[in-house]
């Protein structure tokens, strides 16, 4: 999985925003303000690719001060999927690129306020993926 997640993050950041029109990957530099879209679609992947039943993690009030918002990213299982975590380094947060974990300190910052089953089916986005 995590091939597939690393080959998913460097899709996004090489491919042309124009082709996300009416998301927020079309008017955001990835991976800033985009974590709901850029989650949606890596869960959409990772279903196509043999790995369903992916849950969408919402959180707020993350950092530690509590400085953030809102941030969004994946769970499989037990494991935290996070292809956008890294917008918030600097001030002292140093994220990984592509995070997959079971725990991860930053995100365990974020006070959960949603948990939901995806279910999307963007397969055509896996044509667009095809690196």
């Amino acid at each position: 999985m995590s091939e597939l997640v690393t080959k998913f993050r460097t899709a996004l950041e090489n491919m042309n925003s124009v082709n996300f029109t009416g998301t927020s990957l079309s008017v955001s530099k990835f991976p800033n303000a985009c974590c709901d879209d850029a989650s949606l679609l890596l869960a959409s992947y990772l279903a196509d690719n043999g790995y369903p039943n992916i849950n969408l993690i919402r959180g707020s009030d993350g950092g530690k001060d509590g400085e953030f918002r809102s941030h969004v990213w994946l769970k499989l299982d037990d494991i935290n999927i996070d292809i956008t975590a890294d917008q918030f380094n600097g001030n002292s947060y140093r994220n990984q690129l592509v995070i997959i974990e079971s725990s991860n300190s930053y995100l365990k910052t974020f006070d959960t306020v949603m948990v939901a089953k995806v279910t999307l089916d963007l397969s055509f986005f896996s044509i667009m993926m095809q690196v």
